[in-house]
């Protein structure tokens, strides 16, 4: 009797049928086998799959028993065209960060600046009809900071990428800070008491961007970030990444300010204008600025007659400097004005201005992209590598201006590709 059971239940033993069949359904069977008991099931489902199982043991065959899950390849989601496409984007575009002073095994992807301009770039290149995920799903996607988050469960690894935030690395306090922060209290309770007669405006000039010499480019970002570059077949990096240049440009930030109903609300979200100028010869001063700001506001059909602006409290912009009192004289005469107030922030704390917050939408923009002037006469490259500084370029010749536009064209093709709080920047 045992060497039948044992010839009998081997069949169970079989990898095939103990997927097929449940652990209840056998030890059931063999209960009933041992015991003799010859209770019929009380569910339908399950008489039927005693009723299978016994007919498999009388066979004696287990290639009769077919396990349907093998044919299962996974969960099948309707967006995986969309993730081959920007597997495809990043094998397409290899790139390299130019920066011979840092190394390591991240390249900064600059091609794509946002989650939103991702899925733009990607859809370019698929069928018209390719369903295409949200930008929630889309940053799922991303490498998970911490596998433990519940987050983390979303991530398929579908392609390698990893989303990072750059954030502001040095602060200084100042012991009159909050004079300052309470200056701009009161400014802001003002504003949202006449928001129907009043323009705000915040001011400030970026760090300079930086122009190589004819037939070498300079990448545009600053050396505490890492400038990204195509890299060709013969791996070189095809710009160069120096702490100093003699050619610079100096894109300035107006960010006009949609003045919230209430005073807690938000002073960040307006539209940002951007002007870039040539360094040496359209040097930022307190009347270039006024003229700037006339241009903007003479453009904007919705005339108020309540100015208010905030500046960083630079050179330019510093309100105890004559020439700074003489430009905003200048500007409350010439725009009509009833009511004109200026404030800066503290000494250190520039970050408290709200267009600085624009800066790096901007920054974005200049992370893919290196520059260099046009090539001038014989005549002129002669006498301007006899310079050594901008005064000296000053004296050299107004050429420069005409080597130097392109370069502000492409700037400005740049910043107006770019969006502040859902609206194209302006230049």
């Amino acid at each position: 009797m045992k060497n039948d059971f044992v010839s009998r239940y081997t069949l169970l033993l079989h990898a095939r049928v103990q997927k097929t069949f449940s652990n209840c359904a056998m030890l059931h069977e063999m209960y009933q086998e041992l015991t003799g008991d010859c209770i019929s099931a009380s569910q339908r489902v399950s008489k039927s799959v005693r009723t299978r199982l016994r007919f498999l043991l009388d066979s004696e065959d287990p290639d009769l028993a077919v396990d349907l899950r093998q044919f299962n390849s996974g969960p099948q989601t309707k967006y995986d065209s969309f993730f081959e496409g920007v597997q495809s984007y990043i094998n397409e575009n290899s790139l390299e960060a130019a920066q011979e002073r840092r190394h390591n095994s991240i390249s900064r992807m600059a091609l794509a600046i946002s989650v939103p301009d991702l899925i733009r770039q990607v859809e370019k290149t698929l069928p018209p009809e390719t369903p295409i995920p949200s930008e929630s799903y889309v940053r799922l996607q991303f490498w998970p900071k911490n596998k433990h988050f519940q987050s983390a469960l979303h991530y398929t690894g579908k392609f390698h990428i990893k989303y990072m935030v750059q954030t502001r690395q040095i602060r200084l306090s100042l012991v009159d800070a909050h004079y300052a922060a309470a200056t701009y209290r009161y400014l802001k309770e003002f504003c949202v008491k006449f928001r129907d007669f009043c323009t705000v405006l915040c001011i400030d000039d970026k760090v300079q961007v930086k122009l190589g010499e004819s037939g070498f480019p300079i990448a545009c970002t600053d050396r505490g970030r890492a400038a990204v570059v195509h890299v060709p077949s013969q791996e070189q990096h095809s710009a160069g990444d120096h702490d100093f240049s003699a050619f610079k440009l100096t894109p300035s930030a107006t960010l006009c300010v949609d003045i919230p109903e209430k005073v807690d609300g938000s002073f960040y979200r307006g539209q940002l204008s951007v002007c870039v100028k040539d360094a040496i010869f359209q040097h930022s001063s307190p009347l270039r600025h006024a003229v700037e700001m006339y241009r903007l506001l003479v453009n904007d059909s919705a005339e108020k007659p309540i100015l208010a602006i905030k500046s960083d409290g630079g050179p330019d912009h510093r309100l105890t400097y004559l020439s700074v009192k003489v430009s905003l004289i200048a500007r409350f005469v010439t725009l009509d004005l009833t009511c004109l107030i200026a404030i800066r922030t503290a000494s250190h704390q520039s970050y408290r201005n709200p267009v600085v917050r624009c800066m790096s939408t901007l920054n974005l923009g200049l992370q893919f992209i290196s520059l260099m002037r046009d090539k001038l006469d014989e005549k002129s490259e002669q006498l301007l590598s006899k310079t050594n500084s901008m005064s000296d370029i000053r004296k050299c010749a107004e050429k420069i201006l005409q080597s130097t536009k392109p370069c502000v064209d492409l700037l400005n093709e740049v910043f107006q590709w770019l969006e502040y709080t859902e609206r194209p920047v302006k230049t």
